[in-house]
């Protein structure tokens, strides 16, 4: 089978905990197939804006959009504007997955891990979409709801004022979680000058406490 994209084939096996080591023919059968399932049931939609900064500390995008917090203010230092997004690969995955879960354990887990790793996908087709609008500026790494002292109750407002449930088909549970669950909500600065774009870092990261790359003296690479 030829692989639809290998970075995301070699970002699922990072996220299955694989280190290398020889795949047996039944695990590269279930590889082959879930990777074909989630890309036949992905859809990737996504909504954005671009802000203005308004103020720091805490920041206020627009006239609408307040966010506390020390920490996306410091990883906006410099910027002029923010793009903020929501993005996903839709709500087949989640049936998918549900469907795998009823089935077989084992391709439950890489289906769902090729789908985060495609959701980061739908991530880089929003920011990619804010980079068309404001061509010639610099940009931050994404920053989302959860990271640092970013509360993940933003997340409310963000969908809101993007429409995120018309434009998007994204939703907020009465969790604070995202629906359809393969999705994300994120904001890059944008400046007129370079900027430093400074190492994500672990501890910026909401996984970091149950992290398994962590905890076995990993990185993901962000």
């Amino acid at each position: 089978m030829e692989l639809y994209d290998k970075n995301i084939r070699d970002t699922a096996l990072r996220y299955l905990s694989h280190h290398g080591e020889e795949l047996s023919e039944r695990a590269l059968s279930y590889m082959d197939e879930c990777e074909k399932k989630v890309y036949e049931a992905m859809n990737i939609r996504y909504a954005f804006n671009i802000f203005s900064i308004s103020s720091f500390y805490p920041l206020t995008l627009g006239t609408n959009l307040l966010l506390d917090g020390r920490d996306i203010s410091d990883h906006l230092e410099g910027c002029s504007y923010a793009g903020v997004f929501a993005a996903t690969i839709g709500s087949g995955i989640d049936r998918l997955i549900r469907a795998y879960q009823a089935e077989d354990m084992a391709k439950a887990v890489i289906a769902d891990a090729f789908s985060s790793a495609l959701t980061e996908k739908a991530a880089d087709a929003a920011e990619e979409a804010i980079r068309e609008v404001m061509d010639g500026f610099f940009y931050t790494w994404r920053f989302s709801p959860g990271y640092g002292d970013l509360s993940i109750y933003c997340q409310k407002d963000i969908l809101n004022l993007l429409d995120a449930p018309k434009k998007a088909g994204i939703y907020l549970l009465s969790n604070y979680m995202l629906s359809p669950t393969k999705s994300i909500t994120a904001i890059i600065g944008i400046s007129k000058n370079p900027i430093e774009r400074k190492r994500m870092g672990c501890h910026a990261c909401n996984m970091y406490e149950g992290c398994s790359f962590r905890l076995k003296e990993n990185h993901c690479g962000f």
